[in-house]
């Protein structure tokens, strides 16, 4: 049988009877969808997906939810206007069901969030992000709105007799069904974190001080440098409220190579704006990126150690090699691609003379090193990370390599 909102599905009961679904979409005040018409009367074709999703639909006894009857899972065709009438496409197997009052649920969840079994690609949708998940629904019968909430869901009751079930679908979280991404458009979210703890998001500053951008430094022949052009910059906005602090931005207009640098910057007082860099695939849609927040004291007991008044013009970069739990890890050599001379600082920030190793700081600079060397930490012969780093005019370009467990 076919399911359709507005048209009935079919499920066969012991007795002959059946339970008809049909499907209507919430107008509000609760969960409202989006509406064209006035006074609101949402339709599914009112209701854009444009992200692969997913339709989970549970029919159980309401007096024990653990035991059901149809556990459907099943990705929902990419329809041609990508909507929400495209899960009319999708077919509902057949099932015995008994003579009693069930609980019909109705689920709908972004096809990246839900578990798919790595051999038969079959969907699970008992695992969401990762994490087994049970999704509560309201008096109004509505999923609760907590994390993580399904994009579209509702609840209804069959009890026998009943002509047919309509369960009511309110838009619970329809941007994630809906995220820039999926429409071509380059989606980037950033964190924040410290240099000396770089695994750990900011937290001697209050984020609304935070002044976050991304980019790609170019290199300017005449010059011979690599530029960090205002032209070719994003500003990120905050996401309020965010915990922890994450900046965001979606474009179809950003020019990307093969790599991005988060830039971080305060807006009080003096400081040093930040970059650090990673490659990236310029095929890729939805960027996860995290920046470098090092307050203005602490750059400056650095360049101090370094034998510099203030950050040098052609710029230089300074590292940090962390375990996998982020704790500064001593005892590793640090080499530039193509190679440039590298220093090892204590936790005070001097350089360590002829030293060949971090010290218990995880602290290194190269003053040399161009736009994107990559920069690689040894345990013995073996290279054990690797990042991508180099100087930019006028900036602190942060390196942060991270041993593995």
């Amino acid at each position: 049988m076919r399911l359709a909102l507005g048209v009935v599905a079919l499920l066969a009961a012991c007795d002959g009877d059946t339970l008809r679904i049909a499907f209507q979409v919430s107008a509000g005040p609760i969960q409202a969808c989006p509406s064209t018409a006035v006074p609101p009367a949402p339709s599914c074709a009112d209701v854009p997906m444009l992200c692969d999703a997913v339709l989970n639909i549970r029919i159980v006894r309401p007096e024990d939810p653990q035991e059901t009857y149809l556990p459907l899972c099943e990705a929902i065709p990419r329809g041609t206007d990508r909507d929400l009438c495209a899960i009319e496409q999708i077919d509902l197997p057949a099932r015995q069901l008994p003579k009693e009052t069930l609980e019909v649920q109705v689920m709908i969840w972004p096809r990246d969030a839900v578990k798919a079994d790595p051999m038969t690609g079959e969907l699970d949708c008992r695992e969401i992000y990762g994490q087994p998940v049970t999704v509560g629904f309201g008096v109004q019968g509505f999923p609760e709105e907590i994390t993580p909430s399904p994009a579209l869901g509702g609840r209804a009751y069959y009890r026998p007799g009943d002509a047919q079930t309509v369960v009511t679908l309110g838009c619970s979280d329809l941007r994630a069904v809906n995220r820039p991404a999926c429409a071509g458009q380059i989606e980037l979210r950033a964190g924040v974190n410290e240099l000396d703890a770089p695994l750990r998001p900011v937290s001697s500053v209050p984020p609304a001080e935070l002044l976050v951008s991304v980019g790609e430094p170019r290199y300017d022949p005449i010059r011979g440098e690599h530029e960090w052009s205002p032209l070719k910059v994003l500003d990120l906005q905050p996401i309020v409220p965010g915990q922890p602090p994450q900046w965001y931005a979606a474009t179809d207009t950003l020019s990307i190579e093969d790599s991005m640098c988060v830039e971080v910057i305060g807006n009080r007082g003096p400081n040093t704006a930040v970059l650090r860099c990673g490659r990236i695939d310029p095929q890729d849609r939805t960027l996860e990126l995290t920046g470098i927040w090092l307050p203005a004291t602490r750059l400056a007991q650095l360049l101090t150690g370094l034998g510099f008044v203030e950050v040098p013009p052609q710029g230089l970069t300074i590292g940090i090699l962390v375990d996998a739990q982020g704790a500064p890890a001593a005892g590793r050599r640090i080499e530039t691609s193509p190679s440039t001379l590298v220093k090892y600082l204590s936790p005070t920030g001097q350089v360590i003379p002829n030293l060949m190793m971090t010290t218990s700081s995880g602290l290194f600079v190269s003053e040399e090193a161009p736009y994107g060397a990559d920069f690689r930490a040894f345990d013995g012969p073996t290279e054990a990370a690797r990042g991508v780093g180099g100087r930019v005019n006028g900036k602190v370009t942060v390196v942060v390599l991270q041993l593995p467990p």
